[in-house]
């Protein structure tokens, strides 16, 4: 039902599958939190119920898309990473040339100062800020400090992310900001976990428009855009 309804928002075909993931170490999905108490961050840390220290399928999968189809997307564009947790996706992008901002929460203090870490080990100063960002904050308040070409667009991506059912609209109300003030689109990869869930009322509330990308088992990659872009 939730493919029908996104797939009736838009003609758009879905592009090729991934290939199969080549993942470095293990790989969660959230349902398996649970049986996994030795589970290592990214730090190899134990840190069972800390979403933000695991590095989940979708990550893995959107990392894969972006790999795959960033010269047609993300040409051109600066990139807001939400819930970023481990970032896999956003520092791909750093690493294929693109500019952007890592962000999570601001009490995920060992996070972010891991995606701190990792920057400087990597030589990404020039490439990737980490931000704290609340899901419900505007972007805009925050600070531009990236020397982006304001004119460029964003790419606004999200592994995971709406899981809490609870946190949809503060989600959108970020998104919904960002996509405002620079254009572009959000990118996000979503696990289906219940059949009676969909994004309807959201794309009616926040005016967006909707197209499924990806269908990979039970993982969807979902494009996200202001309806008011188009007309």
């Amino acid at each position: 039902l939730f493919k029908l309804l996104l797939l009736s928002m838009n003609e758009e075909e879905s592009v090729d599958s991934v290939c199969d993931l080549k993942e470095n170490g293990h790989v969660y999905d959230r349902e398996e939190e649970d049986e996994n108490e030795d589970a290592e961050d990214m730090d190899g840390d134990n840190c069972v119920g800390d979403y933000g220290g695991f590095t989940w399928k979708c990550a893995s999968i959107l990392t894969r898309f972006l790999e795959e189809h960033h010269e047609d997307m993300v040409q051109g564009h600066f990139f807001v990473e939400i819930g970023c947790g481990t970032a896999m996706p956003g520092f791909l992008l750093a690493s294929l040339g693109y500019h952007g901002y890592l962000t999570d929460r601001e009490e995920s203090e060992t996070v972010l100062n891991t995606c701190r870490e990792r920057v400087k080990k990597e030589g990404l100063q020039d490439k990737i800020v980490v931000k704290g960002l609340d899901w419900g904050e505007q972007m805009s308040e925050k600070g531009n400090e990236l020397a982006v070409d304001g004119s460029n667009p964003v790419v606004v991506i999200g592994s995971d992310c709406f899981y809490d059912l609870n946190d949809f609209d503060n989600i959108f109300a970020t998104v919904v900001d960002l996509l405002a003030t620079h254009g572009g689109f959000f990118l996000t990869a979503y696990q289906l976990r219940s059949a009676t869930r969909s994004f309807q009322h959201y794309v009616q509330h926040w005016n967006l428009m909707a197209d499924l990308l990806l269908e990979d088992d039970e993982i969807q990659i979902i494009r996200f855009q202001l309806r008011d872009a188009f007309t």
